[in-house]
């Protein structure tokens, strides 16, 4: 059986997925934001690795436009720093990595 972990997963896209993989027969370890802190490489490493999933879908962000413009550092934190956790833990333990972003970032 396949394991998903979905970083993010109480929120509204997390959610959705972690239905859906279920739905689906996956396996699936949700981690909320009090469970694992994508921007502490440290405990981004612990969490996946503890698990050692199949795949690690990232949906986690700092994603409202106007805080992001008033709290670049943390918005930077979460959304770069934290992604670049995730998939470096992902590429360490051979797991795949899958971000989804917004229309805010990519056209």
């Amino acid at each position: 059986m396949m394991k998903v972990m979905i970083i993010g997963s109480n929120g509204q896209l997390g959610q959705y997925l972690l239905k859906s993989l279920t739905e689906e027969g996956f396996l699936v370890i949700p981690l909320t934001h009090k469970e694992v802190e994508v921007s502490d490489e440290r405990n981004v490493r612990d969490m996946i690795s503890s698990h050692n999933p199949d795949f690690v879908i990232n949906t986690a962000t700092f994603y409202k436009a106007d805080i992001c413009e008033e709290q670049p550092e943390k918005a930077f934190l979460v959304n770069a720093l934290g992604a670049l956790n995730v998939a470096r833990t992902c590429s360490e333990i051979e797991a795949t990595s899958v971000f989804i972003s917004s229309d805010y970032v990519f056209g």
